[in-house]
């Protein structure tokens, strides 16, 4: 896994999937088309990624200019994408969680207020809320009801193709969707 734009360019992410509990990686491909259709300047754009993995989505943003704010409940993956934060001098751009992705969106609006300009939501592909719902539509769900999203704000979700979400969450607005492989990527905005 490299970055493929921005101040980071090129450099490499040392992600070994066996090591940290066989996370699914994104592609580069997708990668491309999430970040191909926002501005490739980023300066001062405020992403929120609940589900970091690897840390490439937030990795890819900071070296477009974006502040981030990464989580990963897994303790290996979260010390993984620490310590690559300090290892590349980050720590100005990064806010760094270990949490329950519920817990971490409390903790977001209810202690600092903050809202976000883009989200990337990417659990588990079989995960499934206590409500029954897919786990990233309950993430929506959420964002949607605690005004994590700022006004013109998008949220993009990865998930099965065998995973059908909902049209509109609250406020949120389906603008597409697309398959990359067994995977959709759906774009939310919120207008």
């Amino acid at each position: 896994m490299r970055i493929i734009s921005g101040t980071h360019r090129g450099r490499r992410i040392p992600f070994n999937n066996r090591r940290f509990g066989n996370a699914r990686v994104t592609s580069d491909f997708l990668k491309e088309a999430v970040f191909g259709s926002l501005a490739p300047d980023l300066m001062d754009q405020r992403l929120l990624d609940p589900f970091a993995g690897s840390g490439q989505i937030g990795l890819e943003a900071i070296s477009r200019g974006a502040i981030v704010w990464m989580n990963d409940r897994d303790r290996k993956r979260y010390t993984f994408i620490q310590t690559l934060v300090t290892d590349w001098q980050l720590e100005d751009q990064v806010t760094l969680t270990n949490d329950d992705w519920r817990k971490l969106l409390k903790k977001i609006a209810d202690a600092t207020c903050e809202s976000f300009d883009i989200a990337y939501i990417d659990p588990p592909y079989d995960s499934v809320s206590a409500e029954g719902l897919p786990e990233s539509e309950a993430c929506l769900t959420e964002l949607n009801n605690r005004g994590l999203i700022r006004p013109g704000g998008s949220v993009f979700v990865q998930h099965s193709h065998r995973t059908g979400l909902s049209d509109r969450i609250g406020d949120l607005k389906l603008d597409r969707s697309k398959k990359y492989g067994d995977s959709l990527l759906s774009r939310y905005s919120l207008g």
